[in-house]
C-alpha cells in the first residue's frame, strides 16, 4: 500500500489493468510466516554452530600470533600529487 499510495495515488495503474484488490490480487509465492519460522531456525542454528566453534577454540592454545609489519609497504597507500 506504500508504494501505491506513492507511485499511484489515484490507483490510475491499478484500476487500469484491473486489480481489485483482496479479490483479484496475486497471491504470495511463499508463506511468509513459514518462510520467517525457517529463517530464524536457520539463524539460530548458524549462531549455535559459531559458539561451540569459538568454545572449541577459546583455550588459547590454537591462536597464532605474527608479525605483518613485514607487508606494511607492499601495500601501501598512494600519496595523491596536486597540481
Amino acid at each position: 500500500m506504500i508504494q501505491g499510495s506513492k507511485f499511484d495515488p489515484e490507483g490510475e495503474y491499478v484500476r487500469a489493468v484491473g486489480v481489485e484488490l483482496r479479490l483479484n490480487y496475486l497471491k504470495p509465492i511463499i508463506d511468509i510466516s513459514t518462510t520467517r519460522e525457517h529463517l530464524r531456525e536457520t539463524v539460530y542454528k548458524k549462531w549455535e554452530m559459531e559458539a561451540d566453534a569459538k568454545a572449541a577454540t577459546s583455550d588459547g592454545m590454537n591462536e597464532e600470533v605474527f608479525d605483518n609489519s613485514v607487508d606494511i609497504e607492499a601495500n601501501a597507500i598512494p600519496k595523491a600529487i596536486l597540481q
